[in-house]
């Protein structure tokens, strides 16, 4: 028996059989295939659940992985995020026909029994087109619009999600954790991430993988990728010190690695921060990270891969950004912001309080968010400040405005209390709308990520944190309407029944008072704006009424119009005497 054993470990070992080997057929012993046992659903984490909720089935006999196996929901099949032997996570797709349906699990060993679920039409809630529920901690990268409209979203377990504009889904494509940049759309409609640590994806539009790069380091994705104006692809992998690394990648839309210069890191405490690549004339693309030849700070490279020089750049957010003129502004220090030419000479800087990522609009104002005290800023192309607008709920992710410079949107992130997204006008830097953020699941919903907007700037998408310490974590990104490009607000006018303004005497003087009544109660705790004399306010519903009161006016007539939603009654002009 002995013999027999070493002759097979040399079969083994080598693959090759070099003389043949005669067992006696006492010594085998030959038993029956194993046969795969037919699954079994024992348990749903949901009786009614919405088209594209998540939903968690509990049972046995799943298989360790999903191969071919898959969920169907009302015949259809569902997009699955997680598959172990007793648990699956999956998505009911818009397929899947309203009503009681049943939910089933197919695998190689056959098909399970079914459970049955109520399937819902997913539904608005005022000025939230949707949220949809990602299978992982937090989103921090910004979400990619495809050509189409598509929306693909990250979170940072490597789950890659497709979406409809109306919030269904497509697809997922699976990877590993850390999962922390932004998501980028190619013109050809592939999609680019970095995931798995150390990988950077290409991704097909039905869903399919197109090519994969990894750094041999191991090295984290720690900038990009982005796609140029060249149509190659640009990375970073946080490779310092460790052998063949990559470093800065420039990768062709093949995948191929056409340049690369190594030894790049994150700054002390900058480990784990989204970084984008950013473009700009004269063909130079930019990014902000260290060296170990001590060019630290702000990078600047030539299309193709070629570096030109370092400048001292990065701050507490290590994100530039290009203006229309082809200047870059990036933080030098947390407080203090920069200037510089593409030549690299620093035109002008400005001190300010910690800042966040800077976002320049097309025409050429700067939006910046300035943390303790709290504010949104417009800065002039000098740094003067345009206009200020100040935040009380918490820390600031930074502001992003639309293509057209009408609206800035910004998360501001409560500690220990709710948190907020707001929409600001661009113009006048004052407050056109909020979008108040729940508690749950343990914890508060917060913005994590940078907005992203759509194509036609009518809906904007921020990616969220809700409790990572939660039995069952999970996260969203948001679809808010911004009231851009015909959005027109989150409550529709055939919902309201009237807008009442007046000015009415009492003991304490006059008060400007403003009523909105609704059809009913449905938008109850949701918010509208009423605006006077120019100066929005958010207004709470409560039950079917939105009521605004201003103590003792300035004497004289006052514009007081509904302007979220908007275009639904006239302006009223109200006399205070």
């Amino acid at each position: 028996m002995t013999q027999m054993l070493q002759s097979l470990r040399r079969v083994l070992a080598f693959g090759l059989v070099f003389a043949a080997v005669t067992l006696p057929l006492a010594a085998l012993t030959l038993y029956g295939t194993r046969t795969l046992a037919a699954p079994t659903i024992t348990g749903l984490s949901a009786t009614t659940l919405a088209q594209a909720g998540r939903l968690k089935i509990s049972g046995n006999s799943f298989g360790a992985e999903q191969g071919s196996g898959i969920v169907t929901i009302g015949g259809a099949t569902a997009p699955v995020s997680k598959w172990t032997n007793t648990s699956i996570t999956a998505y009911v797709p818009d397929s899947s026909p309203l009503g009681s349906e049943p939910v089933q699990v197919v695998t190689s060993g056959g098909t399970s029994n079914t459970l049955p679920l109520i399937v819902t039409a997913r539904s608005a809630a005022g000025r939230i087109q949707w949220r949809f529920q990602a299978d992982g901690l937090y989103i921090q990268g910004r979400a990619g619009i495809g050509p189409d409209g598509t929306i693909y979203t990250l979170d940072v377990g490597g789950h890659l999600y497709a979406l409809t504009p109306s919030g269904g889904v497509k697809w997922i494509f699976n990877t590993g954790p850390v999962a922390i940049q932004s998501v980028e759309v190619g013109p050809d409609g592939t999609i680019y991430f970095g995931s798995s640590v150390n990988k950077i994806y290409a991704v097909n539009p039905d869903g399919t993988l197109k090519w994969t790069i990894a750094d041999p380091s191991g090295a984290q994705v720690g900038a990009g990728p982005d796609v140029g104006p060249d149509g190659k692809i640009y990375a970073v992998t946080e490779d310092a010190g460790l052998p063949n690394g990559l470093g800065e990648i420039t990768i062709s839309r093949a995948g191929q690695v056409l340049a690369n210069r190594p030894n790049y890191l994150a700054g002390r405490g900058a480990e784990l921060r989204t970084r984008e690549i950013v473009f700009g004339p004269p063909n130079q693309f930019y990014f902000d990270m260290n060296n170990l030849d001590n060019n630290n700070g702000m990078q600047f490279f030539r299309l193709g891969g070629s570096f030109l020089f370092a400048r001292l750049g990065g701050g507490s957010d290590d994100q530039p950004a290009v203006a229309p003129d082809g200047n870059i502004y990036s933080t030098i220090a947390s407080n203090q912001l920069g200037v510089f030419d593409s030549s690299g000479n620093l035109l002008r800087s400005s001190f300010f309080s910690t800042l966040t990522a800077p976002n320049v609009g097309s025409d050429g104002t700067t939006y910046v968010g300035e943390n303790f005290p709290t504010n949104v800023m417009a800065l002039k192309p000098d740094l003067s400040v345009k206009w200020k607008l100040a935040n009380s709920i918490g820390t600031l992710v930074g502001p992003v405005v639309d293509s057209s410079n009408t609206l800035v949107v910004v998360g501001a992130s409560g500690i220990g209390v709710p948190s907020a997204v707001q929409g600001i006008d661009a113009a006048a830097g004052t407050l056109s709308w909020q979008v108040d953020l729940p508690a749950e699941n343990g914890g508060f919903v917060r913005p994590m990520s940078r907005p992203r907007f759509s194509l036609d700037a009518a809906t904007v998408y921020v990616g969220m944190d809700v409790n990572d310490n939660a039995a069952d974590p999970y996260t969203y990104l948001y679809a808010i309407d911004t009231g851009v490009g015909g959005g027109g607000g989150g409550i529709p006018c055939g919902d309201l029944v009237s807008f009442q303004v007046r000015c009415k005497s009492g003991d304490g003087g006059q008060k400007l008072q403003a009523k909105l009544t609704l059809t009913n109660t449905s938008h109850s705790g949701e918010k509208v704006t009423i605006t006077v004399d120019g100066n929005p306010t958010p207004v709470t519903i409560n039950g079917n009424k939105a009521q605004l009161s201003i103590n003792n006016p300035a004497p004289g007539e006052h514009m007081v119009e509904l302007t979220d939603p908007a275009d639904c009654f006239p302006p009223m002009t109200p006399s205070c005497n």
